[in-house]
């Protein structure tokens, strides 16, 4: 009788270099499914001038649930969010420079689930990032939501030979 492991490890990390950012969801979902990356509570760090938070607006919930639909219908703003909806992601640090302010600095707890009226993926933050794509429900117009953990910290830049 033989077992499949639990969690499988990389013998060297592997680096996955892509034009469009939503283009790495591919090899985040093919790590998941060899058993490399756990199946969900991804921790997701995401290094950008731009949050890559929004959804797909007219995109049914249940996309998330077939990869190869849902990834035809992800671009490089929102690529995140599809993934903590499917359940996979549930915190996210944003680190991105001084001038981008999208979203306000530090520690967000929202949910992401799906409208009750829409059928589409919404959420619960009031941001006007979120409010100016009509992203954002009442957490009891949702179903089957996740909670996310947002963390948004700016960094400044670092002069060469400055001391820090």
């Amino acid at each position: 009788m033989s077992s499949v492991p639990l969690k499988r490890s990389y013998k060297h990390l592997p680096v996955w270099i892509v034009e469009d950012h939503h283009d790495v969801v591919r090899h985040i979902y093919r790590s998941i499914a060899s058993r490399h990356l756990p199946l969900s509570s991804l921790a997701l760090v995401h290094l950008d001038s731009h949050p890559d938070l929004l959804i797909p607006v007219n995109m049914a919930a249940d996309t998330v649930f077939d990869k190869d639909k849902l990834f035809s219908e992800l671009s490089i703003e929102n690529w995140i969010m599809p993934m903590v909806y499917a359940g996979h992601v549930s915190s996210v640090a944003w680190l991105h420079p001084y001038w981008a302010q999208q979203i306000s600095e530090g520690q967000h707890h929202l949910h992401v689930g799906r409208d009750k009226s829409t059928t589409t993926i919404r959420v619960t933050s009031a941001e006007n990032y979120f409010l100016s794509d009509g992203l954002y429900v009442a957490e009891e117009q949702l179903e089957n939501s996740k909670p996310l953990r947002l963390s948004v910290v700016r960094v400044e830049p670092v002069e060469p030979g400055q001391q820090t």
